[in-house]
């Protein structure tokens, strides 16, 4: 009989409920000791230990954990570690429009911009993009009305549109080619 499993799981099992009734405290160290990090990671949100949080949710390595502890870093305005977060966020593209509008329905524009030039390296990119999405009149229209967020968003969903290929993948590997092919001699 293998008395590790069924420790384990009582363990486990202990740390649920003490979860669920509100001792986060208990919870923590039952999850603790048996290295269920995505649970702690969880708990530590709710003890208000977000840097802790943010190293569980590394260990742990699931989309629903960094999500979880970047909306509460979000909320808390711990924009260091929701920026961690958030970079774990963005590689998948179905979280970054989630990760979007939860900075913009808080009105987090700058902190959303780090994020995505970080992420992203739209910082430099972005004048690429503009003169490989749009024509020069819309290009120099939107450069001077749009704020520098709506303008990522804008090209990362043209390039959605009308590229079969991920905006991701032309970032990372595609853009020298695209660069070679429309340099100016």
């Amino acid at each position: 009989m293998d008395f590790t499993n069924i420790c384990a799981a009582d363990i486990e099992e202990s740390g649920d409920k003490a979860y669920a009734e509100g001792y986060h405290q208990a919870a923590k160290i039952f999850f603790t000791s048996i290295s269920q990090w995505s649970k702690l990671a969880t708990t530590l949100v709710h003890l208000e230990d977000y840097q802790s949080a943010v190293e569980c949710a590394r260990k742990a390595n699931n989309i629903k954990v960094w999500k979880q502890v970047n909306a509460a870093c979000v909320a808390k305005k711990e924009f260091r570690l929701a920026q961690i977060c958030g970079l774990n966020l963005i590689v998948d593209a179905e979280e970054l429009e989630g990760l979007v509008k939860q900075y913009e329905n808080n009105g987090y524009f700058d902190e959303l911009i780090a994020v995505l030039e970080q992420g992203l390296g739209l910082g430099k990119f972005l004048p690429f993009l503009m003169s490989r999405s749009f024509p020069l009149p819309l290009t120099l229209h939107y450069l001077m009305t749009f704020s520098a967020l709506a303008l990522c968003i804008l090209i990362l969903r043209h390039l959605q549109l009308h590229d079969s290929r991920h905006p991701m993948h032309l970032l990372e590997s595609g853009s020298s080619r695209y660069i070679s092919t429309n340099r100016v001699s």
